[in-house]
C-alpha cells in the first residue's frame, strides 16, 4: 500500500519511525485537500472502508477525564491538587497543528484477509478520488460506524414484536458510536439519552428523536428501558450499572468494566442476582464478524451453538503466525504480540 500511495500528489502515506515497525491496524494517510468529507462519501460508494479523523477531535477534547475533569467519582482528583497557583485546561486550540492534522487523516480500515489485488484496488480508487478536485459526493458522511442500507435490511425484528427500548447514559464520543449502531437497527428504539451536560443529551436527542436528561437517575425513573449503553467514565461504572441492574435493565457497558477487580464483580454478581445481562467491551469494528455470524447460525448449517467468541490472533496460521500456549487457559499466543488481527472463533456441538 505504501508503494502504491507514495506518488499520489497531495497524499502522505503514514511514516515509520526508524527502528521501529508499525502497526497497521488502520492505514493512515494525510490528505492535502479541503474535502475531506467528500473523499470519504466517494470512497465509500466505491466500497472502500474509510473514515475522517480517527477520533475526531483530540484526546483532550473527546476525554471527559480531561475535558471535563471527571475523574475518580466526584473527586476531581488529580486536578483538585491545590499546589502552586497552576491550573490545567483542555480547550480547542491547545494543540493547533494536531486538531489541524485530525481534518486531514484518512483512515483505511483493513485486516490480514486483504489480498494483494485489493490493496491495489483501494490504492487505485484513493488516488482517483484524491486526484479530483471539486465534485461534491451526494452524501457527505463518512464511512465509519454506518451499517449499509441494504446491510441494515437484513436486520429485522420479529414479526409483530415490539422494538427494543434502548437509552444511552454518556453523550460523550463512545456514546455517539454506541447511538449510530443503534441508530441503523430497526430492531431498536432509541428513547432516553442522560449526561452530565445536559446539553450533550439534548444533541443526541435532537439527532434520533427521545428525551435527554441531566442525570441517569431522572432518566430511570421517568422512562422505561430494556437496555442501557453505559459510555461514562470508568470510575463511574460501577454505581451507574448496579442501579441499572437493579432496576431491571440490560447494560452495555464500555470498556474497562470497571477501574477494579472487586468492582467488576459487584456489578457481575448484580447481574446475575437480577437475570440481566451485563455485557462489557462494545467493539463496533466486530460487527462484519458478527453478522457474518448469525448469518451461519441462521442457516442452520452449524448445529446447536454452545460458544461465539471473538479474540485475537496474528498473521494466517497456514503460514505459521500462530503457536498454542499449552500451559494457558485461553488458547495460544502470538509469536509476536498482539498484532491486533480479528478472527470469529464459532464452536458448536
Amino acid at each position: 500500500m505504501s508503494k502504491l500511495l507514495a506518488n499520489v500528489p497531495g497524499l502522505t502515506p503514514a511514516p515509520v519511525t526508524p527502528g521501529a515497525d508499525h502497526a497497521f491496524w488502520l492505514y493512515p494517510v494525510r490528505v492535502q485537500a479541503s474535502e475531506m468529507q467528500r473523499i470519504a462519501a466517494e470512497l465509500d460508494a466505491a466500497k472502500v472502508p474509510v473514515f475522517v479523523g480517527y477520533t475526531g477531535k483530540p484526546i483532550y477534547l473527546c476525554a471527559e477525564s480531561l475535558s471535563a475533569k471527571k475523574t475518580y467519582g466526584q473527586s476531581g482528583f488529580p486536578f483538585t491538587i491545590r499546589e502552586g497557583t497552576k491550573t490545567y485546561e483542555y480547550r480547542e486550540g491547545l494543540c493547533p497543528r494536531a486538531e489541524k492534522l485530525l481534518t486531514q487523516l484518512l483512515c483505511i480500515i483493513w485486516d490480514e484477509s486483504w489480498t494483494d489485488a485489493e490493496v491495489e484496488r483501494v490504492a487505485a480508487a484513493i488516488a482517483r478520488s484524491v486526484g479530483k478536485a471539486g465534485a461534491v459526493a451526494a452524501s457527505p458522511a463518512p464511512a465509519v460506524a454506518r451499517i449499509k442500507k441494504e446491510e441494515a435490511a437484513s436486520v429485522r425484528p420479529i414479526a409483530g414484536a415490539r422494538k427494543t427500548r434502548i437509552g444511552i447514559v454518556g453523550c460523550g464520543h463512545m456514546g455517539g458510536v454506541h447511538l449510530r449502531a443503534y441508530r441503523d437497527n430497526p430492531a431498536v428504539e432509541l428513547v432516553a439519552f442522560a449526561d452530565t451536560k445536559l446539553e450533550n443529551a439534548q444533541r443526541f436527542a435532537s439527532e434520533v428523536g427521545g428525551n435527554a436528561y441531566a442525570s441517569h437517575v431522572e432518566m430511570l425513573a421517568r422512562e422505561k428501558l430494556d437496555g442501557v449503553s453505559l459510555c461514562t467514565v470508568p470510575s463511574t461504572h460501577r454505581d451507574i450499572a448496579v442501579e441499572l441492574l437493579s432496576r431491571g435493565v440490560h447494560v452495555l457497558c464500555e470498556k474497562p468494566l470497571a477501574v477494579s477487580e472487586e468492582e467488576a464483580g459487584q456489578m457481575a454478581r448484580k447481574a446475575l442476582d437480577q437475570k440481566r445481562l451485563l455485557v462489557p467491551a462494545f467493539k463496533l469494528r466486530f460487527n462484519d464478524e458478527v453478522r457474518e455470524a448469525k448469518k451461519l447460525i441462521e442457516q442452520g448449517g452449524l448445529g446447536q451453538i454452545l460458544t461465539f467468541r471473538l479474540m485475537f490472533a496474528d498473521d494466517d496460521p497456514a503460514r505459521g503466525g500462530w503457536s498454542a500456549d499449552s500451559g494457558g487457559r485461553r488458547g495460544g499466543r502470538s509469536r509476536r504480540g498482539d498484532a491486533c488481527r480479528r478472527r470469529g472463533v464459532i464452536r458448536r456441538g
